[in-house]
């Protein structure tokens, strides 16, 4: 849910209480069986952070299948969206398999951080000391973890490079990313 508002302005109390009563709404919303519609209701500042914030909904709806509500900015209230691509969940599925990598182990929830950290100690390198993630440990062996500890060391980018850091990407790969972002309904 997106709504218009001057950056200013969504610092005030006014916006802070119009917030409030569209997420009590919505928490109201039934189906005909009488069944909560939308079982949570998230602010932005309760789960987005980064540069790009601000191109996020200020609301974003989880609803009773566990799916959650992505939005386009629009005039209108409901409207259909011309193609529905991708299906938005909180939690996905991790499997893994190969050397040190103990069978029939079960983990507790993992982030989706932890991905990049345990391919790079799989692959016997490095993990950057600015990584966010950890590498799950539980899912290794004693003995395979004894003979291939997990290194941490450097960071993901030098520090001179950090102050006078280039585009990652040119400018047709940078369109088709925002063209794919519009398609699964991230920005407009």
């Amino acid at each position: 849910v997106y709504l218009v508002a001057e950056k200013e302005d969504r610092n005030g109390s006014r916006y802070a209480s119009l917030l409030s009563q569209i997420r009590e709404g919505l928490l109201d919303v039934r189906d005909t069986a009488g069944e909560r519609v939308v079982t949570e209701v998230w602010s932005r500042d309760e789960i987005f952070s980064g540069p790009f914030e601000n191109l996020a909904p200020d609301l974003t709806l989880v609803l009773r299948d566990g799916g959650l509500v992505s939005i386009l900015r629009s005039d209108q209230i409901l409207s259909k969206r011309p193609n529905v691509a991708g299906a938005h969940r909180p939690e996905g599925i991790f499997l893994a398999q190969g050397k040190g990598i103990r069978e029939n182990t079960r983990l507790n929830e993992r982030s989706i951080l932890d991905i990049a950290p345990l391919v790079l100690h799989s692959l016997g390198l490095d993990i950057p000391s600015d990584l966010e993630g950890e590498v799950p440990v539980g899912l290794f062996g004693e003995q395979w973890l004894q003979s291939h500890p997990v290194k941490m060391g450097g960071t993901t980018v030098a520090q001179e490079s950090r102050q006078q850091s280039e585009p990652v990407m040119n400018q047709e790969e940078e369109e088709a990313v925002m063209e794919r972002l519009r398609e699964l309904g991230y920005i407009e």
